[in-house]
């Protein structure tokens, strides 16, 4: 964050201070991680309220941001008294954008949009930049991320996600930024969205908060394009494999084409899969628009190595093919992965886990996952899981389900061959990462 004395950062957040008007220029919320004279936030969630470890940092801090209804006239520190301080921590973060140059751009979409995410920030790489670290994409990662950023950075990329109607338009205005984003619209979260549509209405909806001149980048092939483009007043980018602007022109294991108003971009990447490329395409179309050089974007997206979990291939022993991308699932994600998987000369196997927030929907969904597995000539589709066994019945009824993970090791122990390329993919509340690092310790 930038340097702001105590008085400017209680007026920005509402509330109140009591104490000296000293100048700060760094902040926490977590008690465990302050350093000597930063700020401290003391939020409070469902399971835990920092209120409760104020006497114990209150020496250490330069000022408690805290709670009217917190016993604060005992403190000696220096204290800015709030209503809630949640809503001091979004207020004191879009404060702090409004007082930063850099450019703003905000990523969102069903999937893709952490990995679009850092493909631009490796594009972007030569500058200084601030980024959402992980995905930290809610009601406080993305406060925390506007707060990262200070007077040095020229671009600031942030990741914002939703799991409820309103959520992405809360928090793209406190972006408000210079180029909005929308990767895709998929079956995620449908347990809170309830409907696609509204998904698809939830996602566009940051393209109302891109600021006056700023630029709209959307997905040219999704089903939802006419209605997201509906919502535009910005300019639009556009990006898919055809009738776009940025496009996908042709793909090959590790070699993409693209194409950005004509010129022809030849990639040779350290990623796969067709959405991954699409991913590029959408990375692309954002740097492009930031007058990015055409061999920035090439040399930026071809040392992008794949985020952890997300499509990693590893090679073990007796020529199988491990390719983890468990760290999250959802339907279109999902048959994305087994496209990939349906392209290798070898038995092409799936370790399923259930993929969440689907609601209603979600025996249907895994049903569907089954027969696309089936369609794609799938080998072998094994599943992990409360809701992945409806996945299995539809594959076949001699489909191997597992309710726990020793079982599930057992059966790999016994059954598991050469010249296997194996699938694992599941929600991250499965946390199937402990299948691979099973799978890579053994070596199999």
């Amino acid at each position: 964050m930038n340097s702001y004395s105590l008085k400017e950062i209680a007026l920005a957040m509402g509330g109140e201070l009591h104490g000296s008007n000293i100048q700060v220029n760094d902040f926490s919320i977590d008690s465990r991680e302050i350093k000597k004279d930063d700020i401290f936030i003391a939020l409070k969630g469902d399971n835990y309220d920092a209120h409760d470890y104020i006497k114990q940092i209150e020496s250490e801090v330069s000022c408690v941001v805290c709670s009217k209804d917190y016993e604060w006239k005992e403190l000696s520190c220096n204290k800015i008294i709030v209503d809630d301080t949640l809503d001091a921590l979004q207020k004191f973060s879009k404060f702090n954008r409004n007082n930063n140059k850099a450019i703003f751009i905000a990523v969102t979409g069903s999937n893709g949009k952490t990995t679009v995410k850092e493909m631009i920030a490796s594009i972007l790489s030569k500058y200084k930049i601030s980024y959402t670290e992980g995905n930290l994409n809610n009601h406080i990662g993305v406060p925390l991320t506007l707060l990262s950023c200070n007077e040095n950075h020229d671009f600031a990329i942030i990741e914002i996600g939703s799991n409820s109607l309103g959520e992405i338009m809360a928090l793209s205005s406190l972006v408000r930024p210079h180029i909005g984003v929308v990767t895709n619209i998929g079956h995620a979260h449908l347990e809170g969205f309830k409907k696609i549509e509204n998904t698809a209405k939830e996602k566009s909806s940051i393209y109302q908060s891109v600021i006056e001149n700023g630029t709209s980048i959307i997905n040219r092939n999704d089903r939802f394009f006419d209605s997201m483009k509906e919502k535009i007043k910005s300019k639009l980018l556009s990006f898919g494999y055809s009738d776009c602007d940025i496009k996908v022109v042709k793909s090959s294991k590790n070699n993409c084409v693209l194409s950005i108003l004509g010129e022809e971009l030849d990639l040779k990447t350290q990623f796969s899969g067709e959405h991954n490329f699409l991913n590029a395409a959408c990375a692309a179309a954002v740097c492009y628009s930031l007058n990015i050089s055409i061999n920035e974007i090439k040399q930026g997206l071809e040392k992008f190595s794949p985020v952890k979990s997300r499509l990693n291939i590893l090679t073990l022993q007796d020529d199988i093919t491990l390719i983890d991308d468990c760290y999250n699932a959802n339907p279109n994600s999902f048959q994305a992965a087994i496209d990939f998987l349906s392209k290798y000369k070898k038995d092409k196997w799936i370790i399923m886990g259930d993929m969440a927030e689907l609601g209603d929907n979600s025996i249907e969904m895994h049903k569907e996952i089954g027969h696309y597995a089936k369609t794609c000539s799938i080998d072998k589709l094994i599943s992990y899981g409360k809701h992945s066994k409806y996945a299995s019945q539809e594959y076949n009824s001699h489909s191997p389900h597992f309710s726990s993970l020793n079982d599930l090791y057992l059966y790999l122990d016994s059954n598991l061959h050469a010249n296997i390329c194996l699938l694992i993919k599941g929600s991250r509340n499965m946390k199937l990462e402990s299948v691979v690092e099973y799978l890579k310790a053994k070596g199999t």
